[in-house]
């Protein structure tokens, strides 16, 4: 079977996808009950060959009725085997400016949607983006209290509940970047979420550091001995929980250099219990301190 259109173009369409039999969703996007309106959009050489179908899109538009909106859309899809994937992408939601050279969608079965962090498997390749959190939070419901920018560029792979990250470059702010790489299990619940991440480097700003939001609502609060050393650099690992974590690696300041082994567990509402060694060198204890 062969089939093409040179050219379709959609004027304020709507798209219902209603799966009565589908499991109710922990996203604020529920693909077993998917609306979509005010759908606008130019498709050109739309082509079904066997069982796949391609077609480039350009300037699409919708909002999805939990509210997550695109503005703009450009790129070429195609639709084989279960499988969607999206190459060449630029795409602008309300908050988020994303380009890519791939983002695929692989479920395991053609159900799969409706368990979306479990069962689809996802490849992205980001070139330079902007990513905000509330876009986010659509499909990852820990983020909603957030609302935070990240420049960001690198390869995701994996379901949402396991999910990798390799080469992955952030920036945040104006002075703090990151070059890393990790492993995230369980995102659906950040409590119980393990987490691994692999630092190649870190150069980060108190300041920015205190602007951060917490999923909780709540801000980060530094110790005040640490507000004297302006910006801090980084690299080593983090593992564990995010209540029960270890860091291993070497922190520089201008204040000094120290390099960590050591493991942290909350105790009580606002102690935390540290083992493991501390070394450090050269360090301006009396400039920290105030004393």
């Amino acid at each position: 079977l062969r089939f093409s259109i040179n050219r379709i173009d959609l004027d304020s369409a709507r798209f219902f996808l209603i799966n009565r039999r589908g499991d109710s969703s922990r996203m604020l996007i529920d693909f077993n009950d998917l609306r979509l309106s005010g759908i606008n959009a130019g498709v050109n050489d739309f082509r079904i060959e066997e069982d796949s179908v391609s077609m480039t899109i350009n300037g699409l538009s919708f909002r999805e009725s939990k509210g997550f909106t695109v503005s703009n859309l450009d790129t070429r899809m195609i639709l084989a085997g279960g499988d969607i994937v999206f190459t060449d992408v630029s795409l602008n939601c309300d908050s988020s400016l994303i380009n890519a050279d791939i983002i695929g969608l692989y479920p395991d079965t053609s159900g799969s949607f409706g368990k979306f962090t479990q069962e689809v498997r996802l490849d992205i390749r980001l070139n330079k983006s902007l990513v905000n959190s509330t876009d986010l939070k659509y499909f990852l419901p820990v983020l909603k209290n957030m609302n935070e920018d990240v420049g960001v560029s690198g390869r995701v792979s994996g379901y949402v509940e396991e999910l990798k990250g390799r080469n992955i470059q952030l920036s945040y702010r104006e002075m703090t970047d990151a070059d890393l790489d990790f492993d995230l299990s369980g995102l659906s619940d950040i409590e119980d979420a393990f987490i691994y991440l692999g630092i190649n480097k870190l150069n980060a700003s108190i300041t920015d550091i205190e602007k951060i939001r917490l999923p909780s609502g709540k801000m980060i609060v530094m110790p005040e001995m640490l507000s004297g050393l302006d910006n801090i650099s980084f690299d080593g690992n983090f593992t564990g929980f995010t209540t029960d974590f270890v860091t291993f690696g070497s922190i520089r300041t201008e204040q000094g250099n120290v390099r960590t082994d050591i493991s942290l567990r909350p105790e009580g509402k606002n102690s935390f219990r540290i083992k493991g060694l501390i070394s450090g060198q050269s360090i301006h204890l009396g400039e920290i301190t105030g004393n």
